[in-house]
């Protein structure tokens, strides 16, 4: 999709996820964690290829490595979307969540911490909520008439 002042939604089965994680091994333990889902997923390399893609793209979840390689982190990739239309919920994910990680996070503006290891129920849950968040966000953001759902 690409953005404009109109864009139709789909229904969750179709709803675009952004996986930006750069570090193989955790990107397909979380691709494995969601195999049973119907998530659209998009695989970028990380939080730079993230904000190129959601430059022309919409994506209603955004799950970006804590430890990002290269110039942009998750921290600038929230920054960054925070001038979208239609701003993604963004979860960050990392092996050593804790309290005060997932109080960053929150502070920041991401959406939630995802712990690893994935646990798919988790992980579905997660997902699932972060999208509730999105969907309503840009429903309530938009002009009347502008964002419709497919049924």
């Amino acid at each position: 999709m690409r953005h404009s002042s109109h864009f139709r939604l789909r229904p969750e089965s179709a709803t675009p996820v952004l996986v930006a994680i750069s570090e193989p091994d955790v990107r397909q333990a979380l691709l494995s964690a969601l195999a049973g889902s119907k998530w659209r997923l998009h695989i970028v390399a990380g939080p730079e290829e993230a904000a190129n893609f959601l430059r022309s793209d919409i994506a209603a979840v955004v799950i970006v490595s804590y430890r990002s390689e290269g110039q942009q982190s998750w921290r600038s990739l929230i920054e960054q979307t925070r001038r979208l239309p239609a701003p993604p919920s963004i979860v960050v994910t990392d092996h050593a969540a804790d309290e005060f990680m997932w109080a960053e996070v929150l502070n920041l503006g991401a959406y939630d911490l995802l712990p690893q290891p994935f646990v798919e129920r988790e992980a579905t849950y997660l997902l699932s909520a972060a999208w509730r968040f999105w969907k309503e966000n840009a429903r309530l953001s938009a002009p009347a008439g502008i964002v419709t759902y497919a049924a």
